[in-house]
């Protein structure tokens, strides 16, 4: 017999026959040297799903934010959508590689502004009812701040789960460090539903 969350597991793992996808990139200076290796990342993720309307596929960029004075959850930040939650006909990505870069860096610091971008990404897209959600953040840098509750609601009214990716270039420093701590506080404080 089973119990009524290994009923919503098996459900669960059905529902992955289908599922939008959003990569989030971290598109200030820093990630320039990588932005090759995310778009040959991202191409080579998403082969198995060429042709397939089941499985939807978007991506934002992001920098920091717009003024010193205005570094709250919901303010204006260097945010763009490059591509539409869609189904991937073309099987190519690597036209991210020639994105243009999130240069303003109005706070002039390493730290971007990581937690509004999640926040902005979350109300972006226009997510399908019907299939999972799934939020893959590939960054280097960390926040100013850590994330906070008006981050986690944008993501559980719309079911995302939250996948960080950090990239490790040649150089761990501290805000790569925090970028991977604060990581941990999604882990630890936002849960769906489910």
């Amino acid at each position: 017999m089973c119990t009524q969350n290994d009923n919503l597991y098996s459900e669960s793992l059905s529902n992955l026959r289908a599922a939008d996808v959003v990569f989030l990139i971290d598109g200030s200076k820093s990630m320039k040297e990588y932005f090759k290796l995310v778009a040959e990342s991202l191409t080579d993720f998403t082969k198995d799903y060429i042709g397939n309307p089941d499985y939807r596929f978007g991506v934002a960029m992001y920098g920091d934010f717009l003024s010193p004075a205005k570094t709250s959850i919901g303010d204006p930040v260097d945010f763009k959508v490059i591509r539409d939650l869609k189904a991937d006909y073309s099987g190519d990505f690597r036209t991210i590689a020639n994105a243009e870069l999130m240069a303003k860096d109005a706070l002039s610091d390493k730290a971007e502004a990581v937690h509004t971008s999640v926040y902005e990404a979350a109300r972006s897209f226009s997510w399908a009812k019907d299939k999972p959600h799934f939020l893959i953040h590939i960054a280097d840098h960390g926040d100013r701040q850590k994330p906070t509750d008006t981050v986690y609601r944008e993501l559980a009214k719309n079911n995302i789960f939250y996948i960080p990716i950090a990239v490790e270039g040649e150089a761990i420093i501290k805000e790569s460090e925090i970028f991977v701590s604060h990581t941990k506080e999604y882990l630890r404080s936002y849960r769906t539903l489910n």
